[in-house]
């Protein structure tokens, strides 16, 4: 057995804050699992708790092993069968919902470097311990080969599964079939479905092009969302700056005439002088957005006219120097053709002499012009020349010297004065963190092998001797310390500049990296009856690369339904990005990022984002998703290492960078994140960060799931991280370096995987230069392969029922049963453990019992200690007890935790439970009646029933008859008056009691119909709108007009004596009461009216004569007398009545005259009066 348990880890880093939900998270025992010579590992988790581990050992065996729960082995480590005996590397493995394995791995033969895809059943192994993994049920088959001429060809893959139990494989790879992509890697990926029963797999989806633009595209990760759709991310120079200071020897006269004349076809674009098409470096840069910045400068003051003015170079020449201070930029983005005036050697700037071959120097200058001597950067480095190259300080930046002879003053052989400037040289652009590339121009023979030494030296690291070999660097000082560059040579007479245009396009596509997504629907592909099975997803139509962009799903039949996206957006160098989705849709992103750094050897920090692309439709996003279109779509990054260093130009610090990161999610929502923490010594770690549920919405204090609340505090903080390999020792080959090189060169990092059984145990392996701490002696030479689990807790508390919410009604008890367990051994100690209980208010009862039968205990109180056998479980009843119907007010919602911690704090696991108080308000108003008739300056009462169909007892009140707010509510017109209850007490659930409201009307109310509301409101609640927590009940009061006194005759004396022939006169008051109103008055009782044709002279003898006067009546005697008259309220006015009797009238005769008023609306308002005159007897001599 290989797999040696190391003591348990029972005491991690004390933390003011559990990183999640679940508990503190506890790294336990380390494993070592293999020895020998190692490549990267990979691992994944299953459903009940066990981790598949694949690794490669020796180059040539692919091995396996799976682990339990327990972190014990369930066998040996077993060669997998089916991986034969070739070269292999890059192992990846991943499993689907049926706990099938899915492996993948690069196999390499004499002709063809090969993807292999193997799928498998473990449990159909028949023996685990016979040293060989040969389950029964299998599927292998090969994903793609390729000719394995070109380096690297099928480089680092990935697989993910999905829920039909498909792969989906992407991978890099340099294959270019119309040779568009001039040596750059892309991002290509295939689907494969495994067959049970020919055990050969199939390919649905063959081998198809993802980034069709020539780009860098490498690194790529997958995941899968709940619709099968795949989401790919991969880092891309597409979007990075470049800056290139070409030094060109200025001696055409002495064989450099040609390489001026290709450098401008190389950079410009044109045709070269074998007939090939050049597209140009710009042009290129342009088409795929990379901003290229250039400048050739002429070396010894001096730019040969021919060909410099001629050819592709034409209208590029210009020998005005730049000031100090102008950069390029990417609206300026060419410095053109160039004199350089002066060049630096010895520290000094060399004064005339012959400095056209003076590329040593010239790099120097170039170097120092960005960091001088003293450490300026910038505009503020100030090298002694007058002149200087200002380089733009967010751009990735090479100085390229060019040239055929020796780099000081061209001689051919070698002297001290070369060895010098090429190793002042390398020094300036090591501290300056420019890359320097030494391209050889067309050199005879006889020199090659001293001018590639001096390339080498420079590009590389000074050796000291003559060679051509590659160098083997330090990195001890400066002197010795790689500068990251390379060494190319001008293509020899005779042959074109294809293969040196490809040797440029990787410098163009050196520059810092950004992070990108694209999301593929294979399934909708496949649907297209047009689509072919086998074929690529993409197709190769006149001389390009095109991809089927467009809707997927139910829409379309589309393969790319987001294509290429931005996630990162920034000059610093994003690169080895990972992503996973949560339940909520959004994609959880992390990268190594260089913050201020523009160098392949600045030190990264791992970085989170996340993002939900759902928020813009899956229709293709031809151009690709602007994620700044939508800022509520994506969050800020979260730096998830720490932030060392300075971060200072050139610094290279390997003590600060942190890279090679792993996520992954578990079925809780919970992120798990594992890097490589680099070290300048052997302290290098692996560290380990765990985030709170990764769905949880942003607050003020909590920006993101990485952040956790402090305790009692009101403030959040990061989260701990745990070492999980704190020993000395190289880790994932990282370690003892000073320095950095050239962090994309890094393997991959630590693989992590997390089970989606109960436990949600994560587990890290890693390859290690140490027998992973063990202490193990006598081993074989080799790296060590380590494994670790990081259990959420060596306590779990588990619920017996899958649901952890509960409603409740006032007054209503529910007791919920959980599980506590100690995951240690069973021979350990016990534990002093307690409750923590937290997050119900204080009128919730809550009473905890531990344990079962008599050994039952009552914990009193809740926190009370006691200690938790290791190795054993014990029973919690939790009873809760809701607020009284007394008590209780409204609804309720509560996520109080209940969670087993020891005493000493460094243990812990909790739950949140989901507990609701349902406090239902059910206030009616009702009457026997809606509708009541009040007359004018009358009252009326009706009886209010008021009913309490809620399930709380209520305190009920009504609006303040007195108080304008309250008359408002009721709805009551000026002069109007209610009399009812303001208020009743404890009325009980299902009951009603009756209550009289009496309601005066004013004797001015104009009658008509008016709305009165009555308003009964809980005195429990605080806020309006809760449900049944309010009633109301309208009705109607019909105000009758009062008809009895509305009109009011008044007269003195109603009856007058007179003689024959006079006349009596009466004034009549008449009064208007119980508002305006239209009049009118008539003359019910009177004598006939006078004919026209007789006189009144002659009518009056023996007719009686009225007349009226209405003239202080309002519309007077205007209108006609029984016209409407408009009286307002109490309203008083005189009627002037003359009644004259005839002249021939007799004793006693007696005339009677009746006015009659009533109102226009209700003739049945009225008022009537009469005025008799009676003839005296009239002695006459």
């Amino acid at each position: 057995m290989l797999l040696t348990p190391v003591a348990p880890l029972l005491s991690i880093e004390q933390v003011s804050a559990s990183p999640e939900t679940n508990g503190t998270a506890s790294p336990v025992e380390i494993s070592r699992v293999a020895t020998g010579i190692l490549s990267e590992p990979a691992i994944v988790g299953d459903s009940a708790g066990n981790f598949h581990v694949i690794w490669v050992e020796n180059h040539s065996k692919l091995m396996y092993l799976a682990v339990d729960s327990e972190g014990s082995s369930a066998g040996q480590p077993s060669q997998i069968g089916a991986s034969g005996g070739n070269i292999k590397w890059s192992p990846r493995i991943s499993i689907d919902d049926s706990g099938i394995l899915h492996m993948l791995w690069i196999k390499d033969s004499t002709s063809s470097n090969c993807l292999v895809y193997f799928a498998s059943n473990p449990t159909t192994d028949s023996d685990p311990t016979d040293g060989f993994y040969n389950p029964t049920d299998y599927s292998t088959n090969n994903v793609v080969c390729k000719t394995n001429f070109i380096i690297d060809n099928i480089a680092n893959p990935n697989l993910a599964v999905d829920s039909q139990g498909a792969a989906h494989i992407v991978w890099q790879d340099k294959d270019d079939p119309l040779d568009s992509h001039f040596g750059l890697p892309a991002i290509r990926y295939s689907m494969m479905e495994a067959n049970w029963s020919s055990h050969m797999a199939d390919s649905p989806i063959f081998d198809t092009l993802l980034t069709t633009s020539p780009s860098k595209s490498t690194f790529p990760e997958l995941t899968i969302t709940d619709d099968d759709e795949i989401v790919v991310t991969w880092q891309d120079s597409r979007g990075s700056m470049v800056e290139i200071a070409v030094l060109l020897d200025s001696s055409s006269w002495d064989g450099m005439f040609d390489e001026w004349k290709d450098m401008c076809t190389l950079l410009y674009g044109g045709t070269d002088r074998q007939g090939w098409p050049s597209p140009g470096l710009q042009n290129m840069a342009d088409s795929v957005g990379v901003i290229l910045l250039d400048t050739i400068y002429g070396l010894g003051d001096y730019v040969p006219p021919n060909p410099a003015d001629y050819g592709n170079c034409a209208g590029h020449h210009n020998t005005g120097q730049r000031s100090n201070p102008v950069i390029l930029t990417e609206q300026y983005h060419t410095g053109g053709i160039r004199k350089l005036h002066r060049t630096i050697f010895n520290g000094q700037m060399q004064n005339g002499a012959n400095q056209y071959e003076d590329w040593g120097p010239a790099t120097t200058w170039a170097c120092l012009s960005w960091m001088d001597a003293n450490g300026n950067v910038g505009n503020a480095s100030n090298p002694p020349t007058l002149y200087d190259h200002r380089w733009n300080p967010e751009a990735t930046k090479f100085a390229i010297p060019i040239s055929d002879e020796a780099p000081k003053t061209g001689n051919t052989g070698t002297s001290s004065d070369d060895d010098q400037s090429i190793a002042e040289a390398h020094d300036a652009c090591v501290e300056g963190g420019v890359v320097p590339i030494t391209v050889l121009g067309e050199i005879t023979s006889s020199s090659s092998n001293s001018m590639w030494s001096y390339g080498l030296d420079l590009s590389q690291c000074p050796l000291g001797a003559v060679s051509s070999n590659p160098r083997t660097c330090s990195n001890i000082n400066v002197r010795n310390t790689d500068a990251g560059g390379r060494v190319s040579q001008w293509p020899a007479t005779g042959q074109n500049l294809s293969q040196m245009f490809d040797f440029w396009m990787g410098i163009l596509h050196s520059g810092t990296p950004e992070v990108w997504t694209t999301v593929l629907d294979p399934y909708a592909k496949l649907s297209d009856s047009s689509f072919q099975r086998g074929m690529p997803a993409h197709s190769e139509n006149g001389g390009v690369y095109s991809e089927d962009i467009g809707w997927g799903g139910q829409v379309a039949n589309h393969f790319v339904v987001v294509n290429d996206t931005k996630i990162t957006d920034d000059d610093s160098w994003s690169g080895r990005p990972d992503v996973e989705m949560t339940s909520d849709g959004w994609f959880q992103y992390i990268w190594s990022d260089s913050r201020q750094g523009r160098s392949q050897s600045d030190s990264h920090e791992l970085v989170w984002k996340r993002v939900n692309l759902e928020a813009w439709d899956f229709n293709g996003q031809a151009s690709g998703i602007d994620l700044s279109t939508n800022f509520a779509a994506s969050s800020q990054v979260q730096y998830l290492s720490p932030l060392d260093g300075t971060g200072a130009v050139g610094a290279r610090d390997a003590d600060a960078h942190n890279g090679q990161g792993s996520i992954i999610i578990d079925d809780d929502d919970l992120m798990h994140t594992v890097w490589v923490e680099s070290d300048g010594d052997l302290s290098t770690n692996i560290t380990y960060r765990r985030s709170a549920d990764a769905t949880r919405n942003p607050q003020q204090n909590l920006p993101n799931p990485w952040y956790v609340e402090v305790m009692g505090q009101g403030v959040g903080e990061l989260g701990p991280t745990y070492d999980l390999a704190d020993w000395q020792s190289e880790k994932m080959s990282v370690g003892g370096e000073k320095i950095l090189i050239n962090v994309d060169a890094d393997m991959f990092g630590p693989s992590i995987a997390v089970t989606s059984d109960n436990r949600r145990t994560a587990a890290v392996v890693w390859v290690d230069s140490e027998p992973c701490d063990t202490g193990a002696t006598g081993l074989p030479f080799g790296d060590h392969l380590c494994f670790r689990r990081i259990q959420r807790s060596i306590l779990l508390i588990e619920s017996d029922v899958p649901s952890l919410s509960r409603t409740l009604e006032p007054g209503e008890q529910v007791t919920m049963n959980f599980t506590i367990e100690h995951l240690g051994p069973s021979s350990g100690n016990s534990m002093d453990v307690k409750l923590d209980w937290s997050g119900l208010p204080s009128d919730w009862t809550v009473t905890a019992l531990v344990g079962s039968g008599q050994g039952q205990i009552l914990m009193s109180p809740i926190d009370s200690n006691w200690q938790m056998p290791s190795g054993g479980n014990l029973p919690v009843s939790l009873i809760i007890e809701a607020p009284s119907k007394f008590d209780a007010t409204i609804s309720e919602s509560h996520q109080p935790s209940i969670g087993i911690v020891s005493t000493d704090g460094i243990h812990g696991a909790s739950l949140f439970l989901d507990i609701n108080l349902e406090v239902i308000h059910g206030l009616v108003l009702d009457a026997l009646q809606n509708t009541i008739q009040i007359e004018q300056g009358g009252s009326g009462l009706l009886s209010i029933n008021i009913s309490n169909y809620g399930n709380i007892w209520e305190d009920v009140s009504f609006p303040n008859r007195t108080t304008s707010s309250g008359r408002q509510i009721w709805g009551l017109p000026y002069g109007w008056e209610v009399d009812f209850v303001d208020h009743i007490s404890l009325l009980e659930e299902g009951t009603t009691t009756s209550k009289n409201l009496q309601i005066t009307v004013p004797e001015n109310q104009v009658p008509n119909s008016v709305n009165l509301t009555v308003v009964a409101t809980s005195d429990k609640v605080s806020q309006q709108g809760v449900p049944g927590a309010e009633a109301a009940y309208e009705l109607t009061v019909e105000v009758i007009r009062k008809r009895a006194g509305n009109i009011i005759f008044e007269l003195w004396d109603p009856i007058e004596e007179v003689l024959p022939g006079q006349c009596a006169y009466f004034m009549v008051d008449v009064t208007k009461h119980y508002g305006d109103d239209d009049v009118i008055i008539t003359v019910e009782q009177g004598p006939p009216d006078r004919p026209e044709s007789i006189s009144l002279e002659a009518w009056r003898q023996t007719n009686w004569v009225v007349n009226i006067d209405y003239s202080a009546l309002p519309g007077g005697n205007i209108v006609e007398p029984t016209a409407r008259r408009y009286f307002t309220s109490g309203l008083s006015r005189n009627i002037f009545v003359e009644l004259c009797s005839p002249y021939d009238a007799l004793a006693s005769e007696t005339q009677e005259v009746t006015l009659r008023a009533e109102l226009f609306v209700d003739s049945q308002a009225f008022d009537e009066i009469s005025m008799q005159v009676v003839v005296l007897p009239y002695n006459s001599l």
